[in-house]
């Protein structure tokens, strides 16, 4: 296909009655790229994809989660060989996906809020600890 190469070995295949579709579409991702692998279908074995572009970097691979509505990762790769033995959707990026991300300008507003509602608590109702 165009940017990529799929090599599935003979010895491999496990279900004969399951199709392999060959057709990936390569989406371009900000920090790499997506792809969805036989259509979602099962996979007759284990697939490897050799994916021409950002071959020397290694990356995160991660299979989207339908229930959880979710990426989560199957393990860390480099960029050329990619070993596929579940279908579905794949994202491949160069930097690890948070899951929950919090700006740090963020935490340390909380802090203060904590710290001034502290003081405003101890200063009104527990005065007479320090005297």
């Amino acid at each position: 296909g165009k940017g990529y190469r799929l090599l599935l070995k003979g010895s491999q295949i496990v279900n004969y009655h399951n199709e392999l579709e060959t057709d990936l579409k390569l989406i371009e991702e900000p920090y790499g790229y997506s792809f969805t692998v036989n259509g979602g279908k099962r996979l007759c074995g284990t697939v490897q994809i050799k994916v021409d572009r950002d071959s020397s970097r290694k990356g995160y691979l991660y299979l989207y989660n339908d229930k959880k509505e979710a990426y989560e990762l199957v393990g860390t790769t480099d960029g050329a060989e990619l070993t596929i033995d579940t279908a579905g959707t794949y994202r491949y990026s160069a930097k690890k996906l948070s899951v929950f991300s919090i700006p740090p300008l963020l935490i340390v507003i909380g802090l203060l809020a904590i710290l001034a509602g502290s003081g405003i608590y101890i200063g009104t109702k527990k005065r007479y600890w320090f005297w």
